[in-house]
């Protein structure tokens, strides 16, 4: 059994969950599931892909292996938690519960990612306090699922802007912000928690602003151009430079916002790509 760490390295080959070993690099993602007496059922959506089943390996962990391009730089990976006929509604009925988290997977994401979910029908004041004292940057995942639920039963039950829905969404909008902020930018800011602080909080620009923000960190890899230069490392250079062009076409708000209207940084850049490729040094 392969036991998936936190930026542990995966040993075994395979492609997505058959069986196709060979050089590439891969990465697996491992979910562990922290309330296993609730039924989960997890996929994956890789590179824009069809959804795909997790494996699960015992009775609280999944784990889904893909391999990772090696013409793209940003990959991204979506993930489904279905939370099977568990989630209780107003009305004491009980029904299936849906929740999503995106992976950035760069060319030089660890082999290894794994990250804990939670389920509850907890929504008491006691249990809102006890997530929003959960400082904790390795807590950040439970308070992220969890008041994804509580916001969600209120939104549905009372209203978007009722006091206990406007408490659960700005702790599910903060600790999303926080899950953001993990080393190397790999959970992505999520789109869900800024709606959520949208509709509780009337558009503020607080949280309108932090979220752009946080979306558009990927602008951090424009100087990893300049290490790869100079270590002729021609190829991941332009994959790099090939990638945050298309970033700036598809998302231009993004890119004015990191760098206002110039265009002279993504210029300069390809100057030394070009330089790099005509190299006689470059590997």
């Amino acid at each position: 059994m392969i036991r998936c760490l936190f930026l542990a390295i995966a040993v075994y080959c395979c492609f997505g969950n058959k069986a196709f070993c060979d050089d590439t690099r891969l990465v697996t993602i491992t979910i562990n599931n922290g309330t296993p007496e609730f039924e989960l059922l997890p996929s994956i959506e890789v590179f824009g892909q069809a959804p795909e089943p997790f494996i699960k390996s015992d009775s609280d962990t999944f784990e889904y292996k893909f391999r990772v391009s090696d013409k793209d730089w940003f990959n991204p990976v979506d993930i489904k938690l279905v939370w099977k006929g568990d989630y209780q509604r107003s009305d004491g009925s009980k029904g299936n519960l849906n929740q999503r988290i995106s992976l950035r997977i760069r060319r030089d994401f660890p082999d290894s990612f794994s990250f804990p979910v939670f389920f509850s029908n907890s929504r008491t004041q006691s249990e809102m306090a006890r997530l929003e004292g959960m400082k904790n940057p390795n807590d950040q995942f439970e308070v992220f699922f969890r008041s994804w639920q509580i916001a969600e039963y209120f939104r549905g039950t009372l209203a978007n802007t009722h006091p206990l829905a406007k408490r659960a969404s700005k702790l599910f909008f903060f600790s999303s912000v926080s899950l953001a902020k993990i080393p190397d930018y790999v959970v992505v800011v999520s789109e869900y928690a800024n709606q959520f602080v949208d509709d509780a909080f009337n558009n503020d620009p607080k949280y309108t602003d932090l979220y752009n923000d946080l979306e558009s960190v990927y602008w951090f890899d424009l100087p990893k151009i300049d290490g790869y230069v100079k270590n002729g490392n021609c190829n991941t250079a332009q994959m790099v430079l090939n990638d945050l062009e298309r970033k700036k076409d598809s998302e231009p708000l993004a890119f004015k916002l990191r760098y206002g209207d110039g265009s002279k940084v993504l210029d300069e850049k390809n100057g030394l790509v070009a330089k790099c490729i005509g190299s006689p040094l470059a590997q």
